[in-house]
């Protein structure tokens, strides 16, 4: 599967289906006249998609929410090409956060389009990311997480002059753009704003959080501590070949009474391409089929294009290196969920909530995804499919006048751990490399 990186964020408006199913929680209301409290912006920085949304701060309601493609992936799809892109020099560093700075512009001028809007009206922006994604729009600091030095320390991202560059955005003079810092290593502001939507912390002791995406981040509450780490998802999850969740991907595979595909396509036009839940869905249903072993390989012959998935879909092939890059991201996610389990004595049937957020588990079918392990094996109703949780979040942290001790109290019980650290790690991912249901820990 291919798709060609494209140079433009290609934002549109993100529909009903696309949101979280998580609002903002409530915040104390901004009782300003409309004049004073104007206007406001929460972002999303993805290393693959760009989300942002307009809000009223006085009358706190929604106006519009857009989505777009990070700009960046000419430079790589993943983060650490980027990252190594931008130590190569200055220019290369400024160049990469250009992209993404003038992207959210183009963004800003399209969602105040769509609502009438006066972009001077805008008084505040707030902005999570994954640490990637966060140094390499403010042009900081993006050298120190090629260093495993820092891959458990704290990393400052800072715009240099946001003055600036709310001034070329068109916002109101005094603007304040507030770029929420991440936790650590490669884990983001973007979890941060998870557990918030989620009210993990609230949870039952031993309640998980997976966000899905390029870099995977997961959270595992025990009651009193949140244990957090990332992984990489690769291209599994996003990237080349996978579309976005939006009008022409194929977000549904499923069968006919002839055993025939059926394509579910959002907006119901011709199917461009698969998003990540229909690929999860074809791979589970060709590992059904015995199409593909539990190794990952087609019993069958397949040609050097690999394996047509539909005559709906010309030219659109599954390949052995696309199942191969499944693996591997599901493989490292899982592993690393065992392994924050394991720290806290805990295993897969203790899960008592599961919130599974990201673009790529919006639209998941649970028990393919369970079929293949991409899932734990517990009973559906444990699991919350949490969508754009990261957005919801932010949007919890442009309302709220006050948002730092919400943060601190996240920051304050979470350990971060750093999976290159432990051996341990390397066994649990061999053992959920295959392509069956999630067992329990090896022996």
């Amino acid at each position: 599967m291919s798709n060609s990186s494209s140079e433009t964020a290609d934002w549109h408006p993100l529909a009903l289906e696309d949101e979280s199913p998580f609002s903002p929680p409530p915040c104390p209301v901004d009782t300003r006249p409309v004049g004073q409290s104007g206007l406001g912006i929460a972002v999303d920085l993805g290393t693959t998609q760009l989300r942002m949304a307009l809000w009223d701060l006085r009358a706190r309601r929604r106006l519009a929410a857009l989505a777009g493609t990070n700009p960046q992936v000419v430079f790589g799809t993943n983060i650490l090409s980027r990252l190594a892109e931008a130590r190569e020099s200055r220019e290369k560093a400024l160049e990469l956060a250009e992209r993404v700075q003038t992207a959210l512009g183009e963004g800003l001028a399209l969602i105040s389009q769509q609502c009438d809007a006066d972009l001077r009206r805008i008084r505040k922006l707030a902005v999570v990311g994954n640490t990637a994604m966060l140094s390499l729009f403010s042009g900081e600091n993006g050298d120190l997480l090629l260093q495993p030095d820092y891959w458990k320390r704290e990393i400052v991202c800072r715009l240099l002059d946001s003055g600036e560059l709310a001034r070329r955005w068109g916002l109101a003079e005094n603007a304040r753009i507030a770029l929420i810092q991440p936790l650590g290593g490669f884990v983001g502001s973007d979890l941060l704003a998870n557990v918030l939507a989620v009210k993990l912390l609230q949870a039952p002791a031993g309640s998980l959080l997976l966000d899905f995406g390029t870099n995977t981040e997961i959270a595992l509450w025990d009651g009193k501590v949140l244990w957090v780490t990332s992984t990489p998802g690769g291209c599994a999850f996003a990237g080349p070949g996978i579309l976005p969740a939006r009008s022409g991907a194929v977000i549904r595979i499923s069968t006919d009474p002839s055993g025939a595909l059926r394509l579910n396509v959002i907006g119901g036009g011709r199917p461009r391409g698969l998003c990540g839940s229909g690929l999860v869905d074809l791979i589970a249903m060709l590992r059904g089929r015995d199409q593909v072993d539990r190794v990952g390989r087609f019993t069958g012959p397949v040609s050097q294009e690999g394996l047509p998935i539909s005559p709906e879909l010309p030219g659109v092939n599954l390949r052995k290196r696309d199942i191969d890059s499944f693996q591997r991201g599901k493989g490292a996610m899982a592993a690393a969920m065992h392994f924050l389990l394991q720290r806290t004595g805990l295993n897969l049937a203790d899960i008592p909530q599961l919130f599974v957020s990201g673009a790529f588990g919006q639209c998941l079918h649970i028990g393919h995804a369970q079929e293949i392990g991409l899932l734990p094996p517990i009973p559906a109703q444990r699991i919350r499919l949490a969508g754009d949780a990261a957005l919801a979040g932010c949007e919890h942290l442009l309302l709220n006048p006050k948002p730092f001790p919400a943060l601190a109290a996240i920051r304050n019980r979470s350990i971060l751990i750093n999976l290159g650290d432990s051996l341990e790690f390397e066994d649990l991912f061999i053992e959920n490399l295959y392509l069956q249901p999630m067992t329990g820990l090896p022996d």
